[in-house]
């Protein structure tokens, strides 16, 4: 709708303008009538219109100098002169000012409604223009590409208040998994995206970062009530208007405080960016508000917290089969995850990867392995790192790892107590060459001799075979997986010689360490 002011001392010519005419089957709004040019101007100056009809002679101020003054306001506002007098010179003048039409009284209704379907014409080529305009300074002042005095001068130029107050929405569909929505969705979802940023714009917004999956448009208005209002109006649009029962797809709206001034589009734009990065944190189909996470984004990380730590407590945790310690751990490293902001998803990635690797190098020196416990570790790892949000992840994570402390103990509820025990206690101290089975035994508190009986009798193999078997399962891992010269690990595995440590290796595996090495694709060293 295009709103209109009319403007005529005669009263009977005024009512008739106003009562004959079915002003909004033209897309008209008439929000006002004056009975002479300052009256007029008084009601303008509330209120500017997009269309002025008015006659020329009136009391204290003529419909010239009224147009003169509104021209001035606004460059752009369609203006219609009726006048009862057929003079060239008012002509002339009006024609000057920009109107669009000179019409004489009495006025021919039928030539005026066409008059008026011209003006409706103009008016939406000049609001396209002022969109167009507005929208083009909005990203120029979002990117800083102007400073702020050639900014007022060309806010003023293109009519757009440079001190209103603004806000800006971004929405993005489905970051993270959008390139795994099948063809025929994301041409719905980017068409039904670029509709609604249409939307956007004939309701007075400006669409400033448009592009596939992603759509960022500004907010303005004359106080910050009247921006707040148009941004919650624009949120429950795009939500409605962009998913549907066929079209599930993960919305997420990133939303700015509300500032005042056009200078101010920089740091709602910033904002905007700072909060979509937040979509990990609160789920890839939510509203993010920069209010609800700036005191969040300026968290220090406790100094006293350490990555490495981390990980290595949760490792011997699970080490250990002990429920309740890991999830602890789990605990704080959610809270570590959180406080990383905008960086989670990455952050989570990262260390859910490498937690795997450690947990999978523990395992394997326990004799155990992750394709122990899961039909496809890799695909675990992808359920854990493809959840929407940290919550699931973590959700994810803690029954993976308790699925892992489940195992381990079920594992260890196979032999008594003291066997158990004795096992843990040789992963533990394999590296030392002279570790024994007295030693082994003390530290059980049983006689050497029960020990040997009790082992046997419980694990089917011998002390000896068993602490072999250990030995060998970390060196392949070292040989595999490190650097490391054959002579470094046969020390970390316990044999102060490298050829005895060769030796029994090849009688372990069948072939030498450097022949293992090169067969599983590994660092080739010499001895």
């Amino acid at each position: 709708m295009y709103s209109a002011v009319l403007c005529d001392d005669n009263e009977i010519i005024l009512e008739g303008l106003k009562a004959g005419i079915d002003w909004k089957s033209l897309g008209i709004d008439v929000i006002g009538t004056a009975a002479d040019g300052q009256e007029a101007r008084q009601l303008m100056e509330r209120q500017l219109p997009d269309i002025l009809i008015t006659d020329i002679r009136m009391p204290l101020l003529d419909g010239l100098e009224l147009t003169r003054w509104a021209k001035g306001r606004n460059e752009q506002m369609a203006v219609v002169i009726i006048s009862g007098y057929d003079d060239f010179q008012y002509a002339r003048q009006a024609v000057r000012l920009g109107v669009i039409d000179y019409v004489l009284k009495p006025i021919d209704m039928e030539e005026f409604l066409g008059i008026l379907q011209k003006v409706v014409a103009r008016c939406g080529q000049a609001r396209q223009m002022h969109r167009y305009t507005a929208a083009a300074l909005l990203r120029a002042a979002a990117h800083a590409e102007m400073s702020d005095e050639a900014l007022e001068r060309e806010c003023k130029r293109a009519q757009l208040d440079c001190g209103a107050w603004l806000c800006m929405v971004l929405i993005e569909l489905g970051r993270e998994h959008y390139a795994a929505y099948p063809e025929a969705v994301r041409y719905e979802l980017e068409k039904k995206l670029l509709d609604f940023g249409e939307a956007v714009q004939r309701k007075g917004g400006y669409v400033t970062d448009q592009s596939g999956a992603r759509l960022g448009f500004f907010l303005v208005g004359r106080d910050r009530q009247e921006v707040l209002s148009r941004r919650d109006e624009a949120i429950s649009a795009a939500r409605r208007f962009i998913r549907s029962d066929t079209l599930q797809a993960e919305v997420t709206l990133a939303v700015s405080d509300v500032f005042e001034g056009i200078r101010m589009a920089g740091q709602c734009a910033a904002q905007c960016e700072t909060a979509m990065g937040y979509r990990f944190l609160t789920g890839l189909d939510s509203t993010i508000f920069y209010s609800d996470i700036a005191d969040y984004s300026q968290l220090d990380l406790p100094a006293e917290e350490n990555e490495e730590e981390l990980d290595e407590q949760l490792t011997e945790a699970v080490k250990r089969a002990d429920e309740e310690e890991a999830g602890k751990v789990l605990y704080r490293l959610a809270g570590y995850l959180r406080q990383k902001g905008g960086e989670s998803y990455l952050y989570m990635m990262l260390r859910v990867s490498r937690l795997f690797a450690r947990l999978e190098s523990a395992l394997f020196a326990m004799g155990e392995a992750l394709s122990n416990v899961f039909d496809d570790p890799l695909l675990e790892l992808k359920h854990i790192t493809t959840r929407g949000n940290l919550d699931g992840a973590m959700a994810e994570l803690e029954k993976t790892v308790m699925r892992l402390c489940q195992y381990l103990k079920s594992r260890q509820s196979r032999y008594s107590k003291p066997v158990a025990t004795a096992m843990t206690y040789i992963k533990d101290h394999y590296s030392q060459s002279e570790l024994s089975i007295e030693d082994v035994a003390a530290a059980i508190y049983l006689s050497t001799a029960h020990f040997s009986t009790l082992f046997k009798n419980e694990t089917g193999v011998t002390f000896t075979d068993y602490l072999i078997s250990i030995r060998m399962e970390n060196a392949m891992r070292m040989l595999t997986g490190t650097d490391q010269k054959i002579y470094e690990i046969s020390v970390a595995c316990g044999y102060d010689s490298a050829a005895y440590f060769s030796s029994a290796f090849k009688k372990y595996t069948g072939m030498s360490p450097s022949e293992f090495k090169v067969s599983q694709g590994g660092w080739r060293h010499g001895k």
